[in-house]
């Protein structure tokens, strides 16, 4: 509930979004020993906690960007009259999420084909 409450009013921390990865991954592995044969039924834990962590990454990476962006776009801002502040944030922003999101795929997806050797005859 705490860390629901915390996403929600407190959406530019990025402690949350990180509890969150683990708590998913940590679950994915608790699953993949305690009942393996969950794995490989639809809608398995693999293909949800992916989906899960892709978000969480995305988000983080998101948050991020847009803090690296806001640095690089002051100076940017300041030839351009500011004009160029709100351009670059949202650039930076969504670059920062496509990473982020990019990075939680890649993890989750080498996660998952070792889960699934693992439980596969």
């Amino acid at each position: 509930m705490g860390l629901a409450a915390s996403l929600l009013f407190a959406p530019r921390n990025k402690w949350p979004l990180a509890i969150a990865a683990i708590v998913l991954a940590a679950l994915l592995v608790d699953i993949a020993l305690v009942q393996p044969a969950l794995l490989v039924d639809a809608f398995n834990p693999v293909s949800l906690n992916i989906a899960g962590g892709s978000l969480s990454f995305g988000a983080i990476g998101g948050t991020v960007g847009s803090g690296i962006a806001g640095i690089i776009c002051v100076g940017l801002s300041i030839p351009t009259g500011g004009g160029a502040a709100l351009a670059c944030a949202v650039i930076g922003g969504a670059a920062g999420g496509m990473a982020g999101g990019a990075l939680g795929t890649k993890g989750g997806e080498m996660m998952g084909d070792y889960l699934y050797r693992q439980t596969t005859p």
